[in-house]
Order: structure tokens, then C-alpha cells, then sequence
């Protein structure tokens, strides 16, 4: 009988092991796999988008902090937070192809308007570059001219917003079009000096 019992408790025993073996290995490999997803989407410094201080005015600085506190440290469009480290992509076989953004803690949202959506660290996201190696971001806002009109010393606040790099390259991207044709057009017709002109005959 003491050696049934004993016999019992060895079972008992390795079978014990072999479930605390088992946690250990999953443990193991659940944390490889958050370093390996951490890594891939590791923080990237972007530079702040190049600004030229000659065309704003001098107290330009001050009215920046200023437009940022009006706009609660939000991007005016999205609402993404500043200084926020995100992933931005596509969700995976998803009905609805919304673009997101997940943050370091794995909580995901829309980016249109930062609304939370869900947590899910490991949550399948197409990069939205379409880059495999695309990484994440730390999130800078800037001060928008939302009438493009960055030689006005005088601009009143509500033409300024804080906008991230996102929403900032978006909203400008017509007007840098515009501005490239119409210095492409004058070019045409006004030559620089050293550029000779040929005269079409008949």
C-alpha cells in the first residue's frame, strides 16, 4: 500500500513538473516574442518638419507653445497626442479599411480621429508605408498655417493649429503642388539668363 501511495505521488509529482515545464517554456516564449515585436517596432527619432524662422516672426516660438496649449498638446485633426510613440497602418483582414495607429502598450485607434478601438499588442497591422521594415514614430506636432500663409508676421490664432506630421504633410501637399507648378510655369516663360531660348521658325 506505501508503495502505491508512493508510486502515486511520484506520478502526481511529475506530472506537476511537467505542467510547471510547460508554463515556463510559454512564459519564455511569450516574452521573445514581445522583445521581437518591440524591436520591430522600436521608437524612431523623427526630426521635426525643417522650418525656415526668416518667414515667421520673431515671437514665433512663444506663439507655438501658445497654439499648443489652445490645442490641448492634440494634433487639431486626428487628436493624436503629442510626443506619443505610434505605429501607424492598415488593420488586417478587417471588413472596414481604416487606417490606425498603435501605441507602445498595444492599444490601437483610429486615426482619423483617435478613437480608441481596442488592445491587442500582437494585433495583425499592415504598415501603412506598405514598408516591411516600417517602424514607429514618436508623434511632433507643428504649428499649421491652415491659410498657407506663413509671411504673415500678423496671423491671428485662428488661422494656426497644431497639427502632427501626418495630418500636417496632408493639408499642405495641394499647396506645395501648386506653389511647384506655378515656379515650373514661370520658369517657362522666364527663363534664367544663363538658360539659352530657341525660337520655333516656320
Amino acid at each position: 500500500m506505501c508503495y502505491l501511495a508512493m508510486l502515486c505521488l511520484v506520478c502526481l509529482f511529475g506530472f506537476y513538473s511537467l505542467a510547471l515545464q510547460s508554463l515556463a517554456i510559454l512564459l519564455v516564449v511569450t516574452i521573445l516574442t514581445y522583445i521581437a515585436l518591440k524591436s520591430t517596432k522600436s521608437k524612431k527619432t523623427i526630426k521635426p518638419m525643417p522650418i525656415d524662422y526668416s518667414k515667421y516672426p520673431p515671437n514665433w516660438k512663444q506663439i507655438r507653445v501658445r497654439i499648443l496649449e489652445r490645442d490641448g498638446q492634440k494634433c487639431k485633426f486626428c487628436n493624436v497626442p503629442n510626443h506619443e510613440v505610434i505605429f501607424r497602418g492598415h488593420l488586417i483582414d478587417e471588413p472596414l479599411d481604416i487606417e490606425i495607429y498603435q501605441d507602445d502598450q498595444g492599444k490601437v485607434y483610429d486615426a482619423s480621429n483617435s478613437k480608441y478601438l481596442f488592445e491587442n499588442l500582437f494585433a495583425p497591422i499592415a504598415p501603412l508605408s506598405g514598408d516591411p521594415n516600417q517602424q514607429a514614430i514618436k508623434v511632433v506636432l507643428t504649428i499649421a498655417h491652415l491659410d498657407h500663409d506663413e509671411w504673415n508676421h500678423d496671423v491671428q490664432d485662428d488661422r494656426l493649429a497644431a497639427l502632427c506630421q501626418r495630418c500636417h504633410l496632408r493639408y499642405d501637399a495641394p499647396e506645395k503642388a501648386r506653389r511647384r507648378a506655378m515656379k515650373k510655369y514661370k520658369v517657362s516663360l522666364f527663363p534664367m539668363p544663363n538658360e539659352s531660348i530657341t525660337f520655333k521658325t516656320n
